[in-house]
């Protein structure tokens, strides 16, 4: 049985509002990796890595924007 949290609540709103954003974005394979994501505008590493890919892909975006905002 698991324990339900805020932080838990939080994210499967999260993975919700994903989940509904992916069924336009086609392959998930070919966006940004959760865990980039998360540090994206930390690390300059990830960024040039995959700022090509996120400035042509709105589910990228999305991604990011949700949860810097979270």
């Amino acid at each position: 049985m698991a324990i339900i949290t805020k932080d838990t609540d939080d994210e499967e709103m999260i993975l919700a509002e994903m989940d509904m954003l992916a069924k336009d974005a086609g392959d998930w394979r070919t966006h940004l990796p959760y865990e980039a994501a998360l540090h994206f505008n930390e690390q300059t590493r990830i960024r040039e890595a995959y700022q090509s890919h996120v400035d042509n892909c709105e589910y990228c975006q999305r991604l990011i924007e949700t949860l810097q905002s979270g």
